[in-house]
């Protein structure tokens, strides 16, 4: 039976296997999980993109038959990537990501781990995606991943040309891969792999062969693993995420070191002024110290610069009428009016909860 083109509204408790398909951008996810549903390549079924960004802008769930047996029905998660260059907030794909599988999917039996089998680079952004799995699941992902090498035409004639090429079988590359895995991750060890090129000649017979052979195995590994909850999936912050908010920091330190060099210019030179005209008077009584101290102490310990310099020539003024020995100068109590520096509150800045409003996308049922 055919099935609805509709996101399945939620997988949980349905009794499938599941399976969540991730990987970087370009690498065929969404093209692989056409293919693993029974349907053509290009179909719009899981939406694909021939461009170098990312088509799928949030997880889509579907409740599918494997490579159209209805002998096995399984549910299959498609995930955005997670390095699309045209986006910069992979802290929000995480969250949606963690939002939608604890709504809408109760565990997951089987992570498959894409990788562009042409170009098969254990680079920085795959390395930080798998760190966030691995974060998000905890050391149990491991032993639930399968690496599924994609773009990798499975004719006799092409397996014979990449090894005349890399002068190593498809195993042996996937060997060396698993093993710059391990350096990285020591818990992956053992990691399984298939390769599986969607875009297979359905003509060729090699072709058409490897690509349900690697159907077979991926089934025979979904049947024999347990159910990871999707209950205590955690958001973890990612290195951007983690980058920017260090960055928000120092540029908020500097400003408010700027505030205190520009303050302290400003009272510097306004007690300076201040005391220009009584250097002479002030020189002569010895208090020319006294004062710069009193000034100094009512800079640092009030906080304002301006009381400084006041403070300052009040305290030379004084002393100089003292020295003059003209003391039938009664001072009226001077009372310094406490000047108080506002609170400067940094707003909270809050990442704003992202809540999922109820989607109406009909209930997808095969079968």
């Amino acid at each position: 039976m055919s099935s609805s083109s509709k996101n399945a509204k939620s997988i949980s408790g349905n009794g499938r296997k599941k399976i969540l398909v991730i990987g970087k951008t370009g690498t065929g996810k969404s093209t692989l999980c056409n293919v693993l549903s029974g349907k053509k390549y290009d179909a719009d079924y899981f939406k694909t993109s021939s461009e170098g960004k990312s088509c799928t802008q949030k997880p889509k769930f579907k409740d599918v038959f494997l490579n159209g047996d209805e002998k096995k029905p399984v549910s299959l998660i498609d995930t955005m990537g997670f390095d699309d260059p045209t986006k910069n907030h992979d802290a929000k794909i995480i969250g949606k990501l963690v939002v939608k599988l604890k709504k809408r999917c109760d565990y997951v039996n089987l992570f498959v781990l894409a990788v562009n089998g042409q170009n098969p680079r254990l680079d920085g952004s795959l390395l930080t995606m798998i760190r966030i799995l691995e974060g998000m699941f905890g050391k149990q992902f491991w032993n639930q991943t399968v690496l599924v090498f994609t773009r990798m035409p499975m004719s006799l004639r092409d397996k014979e040309r990449r090894e005349k090429i890399n002068k190593k079988t498809d195993a042996q590359l996937a060997a060396d891969f698993i093993k710059i895995a391990e350096e990285q991750f020591g818990d992956c060890s053992g990691l399984r792999y298939l390769y599986m090129d969607a875009i297979y000649e359905k003509d060729d017979d090699d072709e058409k062969a490897a690509f349900d052979s690697a159907c077979t195995k991926l089934y025979e590994m979904l049947e024999e693993l347990p159910g990871l909850s999707t209950e205590n999936v955690k958001k973890v912050a990612t290195d951007n995420a983690l980058l920017q908010r260090k960055i928000k920091e120092q540029e908020k330190e500097m400003r408010k070191i700027k505030k205190v060099v520009a303050a302290a210019v400003v009272g510097g030179s306004a007690g300076a002024l201040i005391l220009a005209p009584l250097a002479a008077p002030i020189a002569a009584a010895g208090t020319i110290g006294v004062a710069g101290v009193v000034g100094a102490e009512a800079i640092w310990t009030t906080g304002v610069i301006m009381a400084g310099g006041i403070a300052g020539a009040a305290g030379a003024a004084k002393g100089a009428l003292y020295s003059t020995g003209d003391g039938n100068e009664t001072d009226g109590n001077e009372t310094d009016g406490n000047e108080t520096d506002g609170n400067e509150t940094d707003g909270s800045e809050t990442d704003g909860n992202e809540t999922d409003g109820n989607e109406t996308d009909g209930n997808e049922t095969d079968g």
